[in-house]
């Protein structure tokens, strides 16, 4: 039976070991993520590398929304003791 041909977008099971071998190495991660998702021929891999972006630049996002929830309540009670104390400026 002949060989079927192999597509273009096709990527081996080797490679995507490889590549979460790579996305665990501090740095080198960011370099190679941004890499596959910009570089490279294989629309499959740049999409998958360009989605793993957005989900990251998702959970940055929630990150800081749910941070500045939390300290809300703070920043509100030092914002109303700053209002509420007198100034320190003598009186004439």
């Amino acid at each position: 039976m002949p060989k079927k041909p192999v597509p273009s977008n096709h990527s081996s099971v080797l490679f995507w070991v490889f590549a979460i071998f790579i996305t665990w190495i501090p740095l080198l991660n960011v370099v190679m993520v941004l890499y596959w998702a910009f570089a490279g021929d294989n629309p499959t891999r740049k999409n998958y590398f360009r989605a793993l972006i957005v989900w990251f630049l998702v959970g940055i996002g929630l990150w800081l929304a749910l941070t500045l929830v939390g300290f809300a309540p703070a920043l509100i009670d030092l914002l109303d003791q700053k209002l509420a104390t007198p100034s320190s400026e003598p009186k004439p």
